[in-house]
């Protein structure tokens, strides 16, 4: 049991000491002060935001942050992300029974209000 426990302590203080870098980096750093003032973004989160966008010049829109990221689509279009080019209506138009071909009742049974 006491390596386990000695395992742990020599973790735990690596971990402290990796901690205390992290908010030293923080506190440095104008762009991760900001972020950190919008709720739920830790320190953690702020520097790796930071050093994922080093530089947010590159990005033309903020919506192509989140595409470089890859957390949403860099198309917004829906009929492009789902491969929709019209020639899909001419099938649907075909598949589509006219109102005069669907069912009136299902095996014999109408509806109380149809009788």
């Amino acid at each position: 049991m006491n390596p386990l426990l000695a395992g742990r302590e020599a973790l735990m203080r690596e971990y402290a000491r990796v901690h205390r870098l992290v908010l030293k980096a923080v506190r440095s750093d104008p762009a991760c002060r900001i972020l950190m003032t919008m709720p739920g973004i830790s320190p953690v989160s702020a520097l790796t935001f930071r050093s994922t966008v080093d530089d947010p010049r590159r990005f033309l829109h903020s919506q192509s942050v989140g595409a470089n990221l890859g957390l949403t689509p860099s198309d917004t279009n829906l009929a492009r992300l789902i491969g929709w080019d019209g020639s899909q209506k001419s099938e649907m138009e075909r598949r589509a029974q006219p109102c005069s071909k669907l069912p009136t009742s299902f095996s014999g049974h109408q509806p109380d209000g149809l009788r």
